[in-house]
């Protein structure tokens, strides 16, 4: 029969057993880490006043798979005006981008991971670009075109400048446009020659959706 002493030592005994054990454990079974992380999506496209969320997956050390990292990462826009994140990884689409906006997840030292984002908006109604028509005989070597877009957003009909964002057409050799910009190449006729004539369009996408523009009819008089 355990005496109140002996007893005491048997509790004593056994509490450093365990701990010597729990230490011995912890030494053999080591938790299991982040050997490696993807992102997705990896080409998210934002719509202009909406939202997109962005999610981490990574891999342990045991080889368990889509762990879901998102609030442990650090995100990063790189500056983007067009583009805002938080720190749980939510993109917000705050203006049209005219280039793709990288996004940076990082988690402590494997290798950073990257998405392009873009931002655009699926409720234009009518494409509008300008000078329409375009007629010159002054021998002019350029013109800058301009688009503009009628679209709802936040509940509101809104006219967008989109001319470094759509895509230009130009029927005429004399006319080229260049897209990003808007600004067209003239090559004027040789004096005799006749006009040269044809057509500019512009298309603006959004998520599969296509509007195209009015048609500029152009003539380009000799010089």
């Amino acid at each position: 029969m355990l005496t109140g002493r002996k007893l005491a030592l048997t509790l004593a005994f056994t509490v450093l057993v365990a701990l010597a054990f729990g230490v011995s454990c912890r030494g053999f079974f080591t938790s299991a880490t982040i050997t490696s992380f993807t992102v997705t999506p990896t080409n998210p496209t934002v719509l202009l006043g909406g939202t997109q969320q962005m999610n981490a997956w990574g891999t342990n050390s045991d080889g368990q798979t889509n762990i879901n990292i998102t609030s442990q990462v650090d995100w990063s826009n790189g500056g983007s005006a067009a583009i805002g994140i938080t720190t749980g990884g939510l993109l917000s689409g705050l203006e049209l981008n005219t280039s793709p906006v990288t996004i940076t997840a990082t988690y402590e030292g494997d290798p950073p991971q990257t998405a392009t984002a873009n931002v655009c908006v699926d409720t234009g109604t009518t494409l509008t670009i300008a000078p329409a028509p375009y007629t010159d005989n002054t021998a002019a070597t350029s013109q800058q075109f301009t688009a503009s877009l009628i679209a709802t957003v936040n509940n509101q009909s809104t006219t967008l400048t989109v001319t470094d964002v759509v895509q230009w057409q130009s029927t005429t050799s004399a006319l080229t446009i260049t897209d990003g910009t808007g600004l067209a190449t003239i090559t004027v006729p040789s004096s005799g020659s006749a006009a040269a004539t044809g057509a500019v369009t512009a298309t603006y996408t959004c998520n599969g959706n296509i509007i195209t523009s009015n048609t500029s009819n152009v003539t380009i008089d000799p010089s």
